[in-house]
């Protein structure tokens, strides 16, 4: 072999390793994105999560506000956290369309958030009514006790309601 064959051998041997090595890179920045995509989503994923979960709080605590105090300017605050929960629970549904056990587990959270709803519903529902037949009266006694309620929780100086804020 003569010293022109052999430069000529290792130049193209150099070359082809090159090509193989940029082949090499352009696979793994490849994958590199693909699997910067699904980091991504997860992320989505759990913005998603955060925020059923922040409006199911919202939507308890105007039922609650409602419920304790007998005012009727908590229910619409009530009403569009309603509807902005069934919004962010579709969002989750989207987000998750790629993965059946998800899906799963987002029909599941849609089903027992319907449930809770309808139980908060009718507690709204008992409080209005029993706010009707009251006469002459609000239907409270005083904010957070309904008239005919026990009122363990209601009078701060009753043995029930200091045992349980101290045991």
């Amino acid at each position: 072999m003569t010293a022109n064959h052999k430069a000529r051998l290792a130049f193209t041997s150099a070359i082809a390793l090159l090509f193989v090595s940029g082949v090499g890179a352009l696979f793994t920045f490849s994958d590199l994105k693909g699997g910067e995509h699904w980091v991504s989503h997860t992320h989505a994923v759990q913005d998603a999560i955060a925020d059923v979960e922040t409006a199911a709080i919202r939507v308890s605590r105007a039922r609650l506000g409602y419920m304790l105090s007998g005012n009727e300017d908590f229910l619409p605050d009530y009403q569009a956290h309603v509807a902005l929960l069934n919004t962010r629970i579709q969002k989750l549904k989207d987000l998750t369309k790629d993965n059946p056990a998800e899906q799963a587990n987002c029909d599941r959270l849609e089903q027992l958030t319907r449930e809770r709803m309808r139980v908060w519903e009718d507690s709204i529902r008992l409080g209005r009514d029993r706010q009707r037949n009251q006469t002459g009266s609000r239907g409270f006694d005083r904010p957070g006790c309904f008239i005919g309620r026990p009122n363990d929780f209601c009078d701060p100086g009753h043995a029930g309601s200091r045992r349980a804020f101290i045991d």
